[in-house]
């Protein structure tokens, strides 16, 4: 059956909507916690530098 654009396509509407804000939200939380755990990484690597070179 083909959509007429009845009343039926704004609630599928709203929920391909209310999806996307959901995965936009895990997007942003994953690429969020990949960043954290970049910038740890490089302060990690550098408190390794500079702790040796201080002993």
């Amino acid at each position: 059956m083909r959509d007429t654009g009845g009343p039926t396509s704004v609630p599928a509407g709203e929920a391909v909507l209310g999806r996307l804000v959901t995965l936009r939200r895990r997007e942003n939380a994953l690429r969020e916690k990949a960043i954290t755990m970049e910038l740890l990484d490089v302060a990690t690597g550098s408190e390794a530098i500079l702790g040796s070179s201080d002993r």
